[in-house]
């Protein structure tokens, strides 16, 4: 059997024309962090100090239905940055950027995108060494 590996390259056009689909992934996994900064939240008070489940029958459901939400959007999460990475993208969430190759496949050379903006910003091999 043999295996090809496609690389993926974009262009300034193409890469303008991923914006739409970054800003939904992108939007959708900040979604999810803040549930999951939620659900950790409220974790933590039905848990108690001792970080374990209650005894008592209703905290015990709810901490239980809290821990699935938690483990749901903790895959969801995992999800859109394996979408992102499929694109041959890197996604850095504190700084709200995405990181496109370019025509050479690589990001030296590539664009970045930053949460919000509509358009790409070229990237150079010098720019990349001082970010």
């Amino acid at each position: 059997m043999t295996v090809t590996q496609t690389i993926l390259r974009y262009d300034r056009q193409s890469a303008t024309r991923m914006i739409p689909l970054l800003a939904v992934l992108v939007g959708e996994y900040l979604d999810r962090t803040r549930d999951i900064r939620s659900f950790r939240r409220q974790l933590k008070r039905v848990l108690g100090p001792n970080g374990r489940l209650p005894e008592c029958q209703p905290e015990r459901g709810e901490a239980s239905e809290l821990q699935a939400r938690l483990s749901t959007q903790l895959r969801e999460c995992r999800l859109v940055v394996e979408e992102l990475e499929g694109l041959a993208c890197i996604f850095d969430p504190r700084r709200g950027m995405v990181r496109i190759p370019g025509e050479s496949g690589s990001l030296e050379g590539g664009f970045e995108w930053y949460l919000g903006s509509s358009s790409v910003i070229s990237i150079g091999i010098t720019d990349r060494a001082s970010a």
